[in-house]
C-alpha cells in the first residue's frame, strides 16, 4: 500500500480497504466518549477510573479523544486506569496493529476511526516501517 501511494505506481482500487500490517506498541487503547465514558474496542464501554488524573466531572473536551492506559480494572464496571492522552499521529505511528483506508477515513485496529489524508497516512506508515526496520536488528 505504502509504496503504491507514495512512489507514484498505481493507487490501491477504489472502494477496497486496504491494510499496512504493523506491530503494536500501544496496546491498550480507547476513546473518549462523554464525562467518564470511554469505548475500549469497537463494542465494549469502561469508565475512566476516578484516579486518573484524566477524570473530570464536567463534561471536558480533550484535545484528543484518544487515550492510552494502563489496566483495565473490573469491579461493578470495568474501568481504565492510569490514562494518557495521545494524538492519532501517536496512533498511527505507534498504537495500532493494523491501518486501513476505509470510505474517507483511516480505521485502526478496524474500530478507531481517524481523519487522515491518504498520502499522509501512507508517508507516516512507511517513516513506522523504517523505524521497525532500523531497531529490529538492535532488540
Amino acid at each position: 500500500w505504502y509504496q503504491r501511494r507514495v512512489r507514484g505506481g498505481p493507487g490501491p482500487e477504489p472502494g477496497r480497504p486496504h491494510r499496512a500490517p504493523h506491530c503494536r506498541l500501544y496496546p491498550n487503547i480507547c476513546v473518549h466518549h462523554q464525562k467518564r465514558k470511554l469505548w475500549v474496542s469497537g463494542t465494549q464501554q469502561a469508565l475512566m477510573h476516578k484516579s486518573s488524573v484524566n477524570c473530570t466531572a464536567g463534561n471536558y473536551v480533550f484535545p484528543s479523544p484518544f487515550f492510552a492506559y494502563g489496566e483495565k480494572i473490573k469491579s461493578r464496571v470495568i474501568a481504565a486506569k492510569s490514562t494518557t492522552m495521545v494524538t492519532p499521529l501517536h496512533l498511527v505511528m505507534f498504537g495500532s496493529s493494523s491501518v486501513i483506508w476505509h470510505r474517507h477515513h483511516l480505521l485502526l485496529d478496524e474500530w478507531i476511526p481517524i481523519d487522515m489524508p491518504p498520502r499522509s497516512a501512507a508517508l507516516v506508515c512507511g517513516l513506522r516501517r523504517a523505524l521497525e526496520e532500523l531497531l529490529l536488528p538492535c532488540c
